[in-house]
């Protein structure tokens, strides 16, 4: 599946911190993401990357600027659209963000409900990436049996299990061994061939090396943007 081109135009996220300081996560951000590319953004923690992340995923809301999904500008979209735009992405959030009273294949298959996705399907389809990602033993277990790892690739895996157009994941082999990141490597280049677009905030080297374009921030800016061949 094709996804729909982000965009941005001097995006600008700001948080108050305290009565009298201000704290400035992104500034002046515009970026074209192009539909199917792979995006690595990169820097120091605290760079900005998870914020603008969560912006271009329409999970939190600019100060200034804007966010382009497709045609549709995000500003001025109410939040049952937001919503509505939210269910055409995949999420990998840097703490795991499992509902603790459902299994594994039903935290996997839980995007499928608001697709209308029978449970025999469901099912199926979390069976399938569990397997891909070496989980296929604690199909039924619930989160508090699971690792950290474990519950991170049961993340990857309910955010792929939609075919997502867009792919966004912060740090999403922060805590896997190498087998494991190298399964989720695997997975996300796999998308990425099937035309989703992938952005991910990421420290590790091989996942920055799957990418083809790289954006490094640094105090919430963008220093340097290049393509890859």
């Amino acid at each position: 599946m094709t996804g729909a081109p982000l965009a941005t135009s001097t995006l600008e996220r700001r948080y108050r911190a305290g009565s009298s300081h201000e704290i400035v996560a992104v500034r002046d951000v515009s970026l074209e993401i192009s539909s199917g590319s792979f995006v690595a953004l990169v820097g120091a923690s605290g760079s900005g990357k998870s914020t603008l992340l969560a912006l271009l995923g329409a999970l939190d809301r600019p100060t200034s600027g804007t966010v382009r999904f497709g045609d549709q500008e995000l500003s001025g979209c109410s939040d049952v659209e937001l919503a509505r735009l939210r269910r055409r992405m995949g999420f990998v959030f840097q703490s795991e963000s499992l509902i603790p009273r459902l299994s594994v294949w039903e935290n996997v298959s839980y995007p499928l409900v608001a697709q209308g996705v029978g449970g025999p399907r469901r099912r199926q389809l979390a069976e399938s990436l569990l397997d891909r990602l070496g989980l296929a033993s604690r199909f039924g277990a619930l989160p508090e049996e699971l690792s950290g790892g474990e519950q991170q690739r049961v993340a990857v895996a309910r955010a792929l299990v939609g075919s997502p157009e867009v792919l966004l994941a912060d740090e999403p082999t922060s805590h896997l061994d190498v087998e494991s990141a190298e399964r989720t490597y695997e997975l996300f280049r796999e998308v990425h061939s099937q035309g989703t677009t992938v952005l991910v905030a990421t420290h590790d080297p091989a996942l920055v090396g799957s990418a083809t374009r790289v954006v490094s921030l640094e105090a919430g800016r963008v220093v340097d943007d290049r393509t890859d061949a």
